[in-house]
């Protein structure tokens, strides 16, 4: 344990340590992959929010219920939850594990995930399934960023990396209206599994949005004859924010 902290200060020193989000410097030995203004930044998702999509409600008065959106149309997943608000560090982190595979950025997600909610953030005996990426965005990135998040926060047989599938090479839903997120995604999915359905599935993405994706992954899984369906995400986008 001594020589191995001893070569922590000593890699340190050689390769001085930067905030994997800002890119400041970082004192010696660091010990975290966040400098203290970032941590400052992150906002983590709180009650009061919607009981079943998970969006934090503007005012922060009163308790859990469900929105306006989710009373007009139930989504297919049971519950959808965020840790994080998609802004500052969080947004910066997952940018540059999505679009740079930053494995500097990757350890620090895990690394905040870990300081505020223990790990593993589920530990309910639930089958995990990334989000998956379609055949040719795969080919493209060269990896599929909810799984590479995914097995950093969950244990590794609790994964699933082939039970989904995306079969449909999908717009980018940036931009998009609502309406058209759930049209853009409509039959994207197919699962695929031996032997009997688990009861009860966790799928796991990066970021929540609108959730037109997730409640059509839901769907699918759903029709498959999965019960259960919750949702993780590492953030959420904030309408009124």
């Amino acid at each position: 344990m001594i020589r191995s902290f001893l070569f922590d200060i000593l890699g340190d020193l050689i390769f001085p340590p930067r905030c994997a989000s800002c890119g400041v410097r970082l004192p010696v030995p660091a010990g975290t992959r966040l400098c203290q203004g970032c941590k400052e930044e992150i906002q983590a998702v709180t009650p009061p929010f919607c009981s079943v999509c998970g969006e934090p409600f503007r005012s922060r008065a009163g308790i859990n219920r469900t929105c306006g959106r989710c009373l007009k149309a139930r989504p297919c997943f049971k519950k959808a939850r965020s840790l994080f608000v998609y802004a500052g560090p969080v947004k910066e982190l997952v940018r540059r594990v999505k679009f740079n595979d930053d494995g500097h950025a990757l350890k620090a997600l895990r690394e905040i995930v870990e300081e505020s909610f223990g790990r593993p953030v589920h530990s309910g005996g639930s089958v995990v399934i990334p989000m998956p990426l379609h055949r040719t965005r795969l080919i493209e990135r060269g990896f599929n960023q909810s799984l590479r998040i995914a097995l950093q926060l969950f244990p590794r047989d609790m994964v699933r990396r082939s039970m989904l599938k995306r079969v449909r090479n999908t717009l980018s839903q940036t931009g998009l209206s609502l309406e058209d997120r759930k049209r853009n995604v409509g039959g994207a999915f197919v699962v695929r599994y031996n032997g009997h359905p688990p009861d009860e599935v966790l799928l796991f993405d990066d970021v929540f949005t609108t959730g037109a994706t997730a409640n059509e992954a839901s769907r699918a899984l759903r029709r498959s004859g999965i019960k259960h369906v919750d949702v993780l995400t590492i953030a959420r986008t904030v309408r009124w924010q």
